[in-house]
């Protein structure tokens, strides 16, 4: 199959090398996603109200945990996508085309709509402060709004991932990145929008990024035409793979909603600190989820052609490259804690309880890395029911058991902080251990590939 638009083949040519390029605007992406929530927190923490900053940090493990919920349908479409990419059934991605749009915009419409009116509820059940209460509700109401546009672009990324272009996707988030960030300034410091300000450039710029993702594939690249596009249309397939992939989302960010509820039962300058922390370690996400799609994407290319020595190179090869740029910058990142810090609140006591949780975050960060590849990997494979169960096993059932017979008796932030690494080590084990139980057990039932 011919490559255009500066996509790569995963079929083809050396592994590192490729992935490296498919990786690497993946990585920008995510990079820039982060760098403007950070410059979300930072703006609300520099120019907002008083704990303005804490009220954003309060809500965004359940805000994470609801986003999660229903983009993390996108792994089946990139897994299919992938898979017909790799036996060459170009017709199969076109259908998927033709139904993301209004189903993207559906899903995540009757997600916002469901949880908007609990909102306040929900954080009360999380121990939110009630002097952050009424500020956290506006936020979380607000930021809401963008989930509809925020999970059609990530359904036409995950297909325009699949068939080896992750340049658009970067491409497009840095110029609705730029757009956050000033529709931030202006509303925040301008306007005296507070918390409400960086919600609404939220919404505006995710309305943005999904309406430039659909008019590439629909006018540029015409592969999708408006009259011809339908609601759930190829999505049966999708529900089957991704389901089980959405339910490891939510597991994931449950457990990640016990710690959230746990840490507001700490003094305001905790929850800051935590939300500070959160967000500088999030900068550093990218040293694996652009090497975890290219995992998803090649192995799940290759499996399906029948190359199983190479589905076995790019396994190897992707985990130790992402176990060792997750330590580097990790280190990186602890080394530079102060002075980072310094770039989000001048309160000393916010400060220390930021570095606090990067000690124990930053340090063992090649393991987060390894993680997140090694499921990818298993992801690849096509099977979704395994990582979910990793999940439950590790993410959710663990951390729980952590917080409430060890941690909260012990009455310590540091006693939270610690299942983190634990955990990531754990499932690491667990992924390796089930590729290639998969891989052995396992042989592509696949069309061979058109020549």
């Amino acid at each position: 199959m011919k490559r255009k638009n500066m996509a790569v083949d995963p079929l083809h040519g050396n592994v590192v090398t490729g992935m490296l390029l498919f990786a690497l605007p993946i990585m920008g992406t995510v990079f820039l996603q982060m760098l403007f929530t950070s410059v979300d927190t930072m703006v609300v923490g520099r120019y907002g109200s008083d704990n303005a900053m804490a009220a954003v940090g309060a809500c965004s493990a359940i805000i994470s945990l609801i986003v999660s919920a229903v983009s993390g349908l996108g792994t089946g479409i990139s897994i299919l996508a992938g898979q017909r990419t790799g036996r060459g059934d170009r017709e199969g991605v076109s259908k998927l085309l033709y139904g993301i749009p209004l189903t993207a915009l559906c899903i995540g419409g009757a997600a916002a709509a469901a949880v908007i009116p609990g909102a306040s509820f929900l954080l009360e059940r999380m121990n939110c402060p009630q002097s952050l209460l009424p500020r956290a509700v506006r936020y979380f109401g607000i930021y809401l709004l963008s989930l509809p546009f925020m999970v059609c672009f990530q359904f036409l990324s995950a297909v325009s991932n699949a068939e080896g272009n992750s340049f658009l996707p970067f491409v497009i988030e840095a110029a609705c990145g730029l757009l956050n960030l000033g529709l931030n300034l202006l509303f925040v410091i301008a306007f005296r929008w507070d918390v409400a300000g960086v919600a609404v450039a939220t919404v505006l710029s995710q309305v943005c990024g999904a309406g430039a993702v659909f008019c590439y594939f629909a006018f540029f690249r015409k592969r999708v035409r408006i009259r011809r596009l339908r609601l759930f249309t190829g999505f049966g397939e999708v529900f089957r793979i991704g389901l089980p992939s959405s339910l490891e989302s939510v597991v994931m960010n449950l457990s990640g909603v016990v710690m959230q509820s746990a840490i507001n039962g700490f003094p305001e300058s905790v929850i800051s600190g935590n939300a500070v922390a959160s967000s500088i370690e999030g900068l550093i996400c990218v040293s694996f989820v652009g090497f975890s799609s290219a995992a998803t994407v090649f192995i799940s290319q290759n499996y399906a052609a029948g190359d199983i020595v190479r589905t076995r190179k790019i396994q190897r090869g992707v985990t130790l490259c992402v176990l060792a740029l997750g330590e580097l910058l990790g280190l990186a990142l602890y080394a530079a804690a102060d002075l980072l810090t310094a770039l989000y609140t001048a309160d000393p006591m916010i400060a220390k309880t930021a570095r606090v949780r990067m000690a124990f975050m930053c340090l063992p960060y090649g393991l987060l890395a390894a993680m997140n590849v090694s499921g990818g990997c298993v992801l690849g494979l096509g099977d979704t029911k395994i990582p979910l169960a990793i999940s439950v096993a590790c993410s959710c059932l663990f951390r729980i058991v952590w917080i409430y017979t060890y941690a909260i008796p012990r009455g310590t932030v540091e006693a939270i902080y610690i299942s983190y690494p634990i955990c990531w080590l754990l499932a690491t084990l667990l992924y390796v251990a089930a590729f290639f139980g998969l891989l052995r057990k396992k042989r592509p039932a696949f069309p061979p590939r058109p020549m």
